[in-house]
């Protein structure tokens, strides 16, 4: 995964990652959904040209929601620089979210739903709000990093005499 956009002069990707592919047993289900309704409606079709419409129907539906699920979770990105968190999300560079670390209140790690998974949900205060990277692999690992860089970031400022 790389980060898309340009990096500040002296500025360095120090992690970059995605969420977890536990994250894509959703998308596992809905495929499955997709191909018993697929199933479902040509079985029927012979029969009964509403039940298989239906079945069709929901086949699209759940191919799209696996599809949706499965692009969204490859076009994610998590990046920690020595001076912001950034959240890619989609192909473009419009659609990151750039935090810098000094605005970075505080980070709650809270696990993920899936038991004996190492990955956690980030939950980043940022003057007010919360931003959620969800199923981040190794995600105390994570979060202690960010707090590393954050001092690191500290000493820089005020050894510089700016802080």
């Amino acid at each position: 995964m790389k980060l898309r956009g340009t990096l500040a002069p002296g500025e360095e990707v120090l992690i970059a990652t995605r969420s977890q592919a536990s994250a894509l047993l959703p998308a596992l289900w809905e495929g499955l959904g997709a191909a018993l309704a697929f199933s479902f409606a040509s079985t029927i079709s012979a029969d009964s040209s509403v039940l298989a419409w239906a079945g069709y129907f929901l086949a699209t539906f759940f191919s799209w929601k696996c599809l949706r699920r499965v692009v969204r979770w490859g076009s994610t990105g998590f990046f920690l620089t020595n001076s912001r968190v950034v959240i890619q999300r989609g192909f473009g560079t419009s659609s990151q979210v750039s935090l810098p670390l000094a605005v970075i209140e505080g980070v709650d790690v809270r696990p993920a739903a899936l038991r004996g998974a190492d990955g956690a949900h980030l939950h980043l205060h940022v003057q007010g709000e919360v931003h959620v990277l969800r199923s981040v692999p190794r995600g105390h690992d994570f979060s202690h990093e960010i707090r590393g860089a954050q001092n690191r970031l500290l000493q820089r400022l005020s050894w510089s005499g700016m802080y």
